[in-house]
């Protein structure tokens, strides 16, 4: 065989090509090493040449194609070849160092490594011996490289303004005015992520119901020469962790309420639970609040810029505040009428976008007389059902924006960064050929669409 052990053909360490910023960036970045022939005996050498290669592959277990004969996608999307040696050359015994050095575009793709897709990056070696022009008698060698693509562009780091990165958000509600801000719209797998939240209340028996703050992962994996594509998404909860007042309190009165604080602190915790309850606002509620992000353990991606390999992100803010009528009076719900009083108020929900709009609703006659058939199963508890449930309007803020994740082998040592495979977080699903294992994934799947035009 042609091929050559490491000890005798290998290259020298690989550091991970780190690009910045967006593809459409016009940077380069330097990426060096070395080849390292070691030969045990004289050798007559023609040529050494060095490439850096980037290939796609989509898997779909469905299959695409004519007859969706083939399951799997693959194509070039860089090559970049070096001459080391471009003569005639006799080498003595010993060991022989050859350095190479790639230009690599920021418009690159980077690493991509998920079950339906992935985007590699190998170096390839390839060593021509004298009037051997057998393919069996060339040596060769290849070896992965880690492309990843951090958030601070050259741009960024030459410009000596300060960038604000954070969002604000503003809505002015019935009961009170809200105000959300995300620090960074940016984090990796694992980071804590914090946002702060402003309400302040315009009149009393204001109850803050419920925060809730999610990250939502779409996936598109696509192959545009044979018009085929699948869409899938994910949905993971920011877990709550702590929370610190921002108002302007002396420091010996001032707190910090975290999930695992004493039972006097819970009730801000609760509000992020699904099955928690309320928190009564008797002023403005101002506070910051630090969540935990998914981990890579967790199976979400860093966002991608790659057409037929496309991870995006958005973040997803629900905040829920009800509030009595003016009155402040509780409703009594008269069990043995077969509908509700007109002169009693009515339940509503008000939903408010990003945009601004606002989707009223209040339930119909047809949805009364069933709800007093729903009260009269209760007749164990329908004091605890009114007082809970009527002379209550709710009104609910929904912001909604794109957010980037960046990959989470950017906080690891730059000198020993594996793959994702290595680490044993997550195992390959499938080779070159086809898959070797179809396993459950450990989210919960969204969505899963399949197209493909015939």
């Amino acid at each position: 065989m042609g091929l050559l052990s490491n000890d005798r053909l290998s290259f020298g360490p690989f550091k991970p090509i780190v690009l910045r910023g967006s593809p459409e960036e016009d940077a380069s970045t330097v990426f060096t090493s070395h080849v390292t022939l070691t030969l045990a005996k004289p050798e007559k050498l023609s040529s050494i040449i060095v490439t850096l290669r980037s290939i796609s592959l989509v898997y779909f277990p469905e299959g695409i194609g004519a007859r969706a004969s083939r399951t799997t996608f693959e194509k070039t999307l860089n090559k970049q070849s070096l001459t080391l040696l471009e003569q005639k050359t006799e080498f003595s015994i010993g060991e022989h160092r050859f350095p190479f050095t790639f230009i690599v575009p920021n418009s690159l793709v980077d690493t991509i490594e998920d079950e339906f897709g992935r985007v590699r990056h190998v170096v390839e070696v390839t060593v021509n011996r004298k009037n051997k022009k057998s393919i069996l008698n060339q040596w060769k060698l290849s070896k992965p490289v880690l492309v990843l693509r951090t958030f601070l562009s050259n741009s960024l780091l030459l410009n000596h303004t300060v960038q604000d990165l954070s969002q604000t958000f503003d809505r002015h509600l019935t009961a009170a005015d809200v105000t959300i801000m995300v620090d960074v719209a940016v984090f990796s797998p694992g980071d804590l992520f914090t946002l702060l939240f402003t309400i302040q209340p315009h009149q009393k028996h204001v109850r803050l119901e419920h925060i809730e703050a999610t990250v939502t992962e779409s996936r598109r994996y696509a192959v545009s020469e044979l018009k085929a594509w699948r869409t899938t998404s994910d949905t993971f909860l920011l877990r709550y962790l702590d929370a610190t007042s921002l108002t302007d309190l002396p420091s010996s009165t001032s707190s910090s309420y975290s999930s695992t604080s004493s039972s006097s602190n819970t009730d801000l915790a609760m509000i992020f639970d699904r099955q928690g309850s309320g928190l009564d606002l008797m002023d403005t509620f101002s506070y910051r609040v630090t969540f935990a992000t998914p981990t890579c353990k967790s199976n979400i991606h860093h966002t991608t810029h790659y057409d037929d390999i496309s991870f995006r992100h958005r973040l997803d803010i629900r905040l829920t505040v009800s509030y009595l009528e003016e009155s402040g009076e509780r409703v009594h719900i008269d069990l043995n009428s077969p509908t509700v009083s007109s002169s009693s108020p009515t339940t509503t929900s008000s939903t408010i976008t990003s945009s601004g709009a606002i989707v009223s609703s209040s339930p119909t006659s047809s949805a009364q007389a069933w709800q007093n058939v729903l009260l009269k199963l209760r007749k164990g508890r329908p004091g605890k059902y009114d007082e809970d449930q009527h002379g209550r309007q709710y009104e609910k803020v929904v912001v909604s924006t794109p957010i980037h994740v960046f990959d989470c082998r950017l906080k690891e040592d730059y000198g020993s960064l594996p793959s994702y495979f290595e680490t044993g977080l997550v195992k390959p699903r499938f080779t070159t050929i086809m898959p070797t294992e179809t396993g459950s994934s450990s989210v919960k799947q969204k969505g899963n669409k399949i197209q493909q035009s015939k």
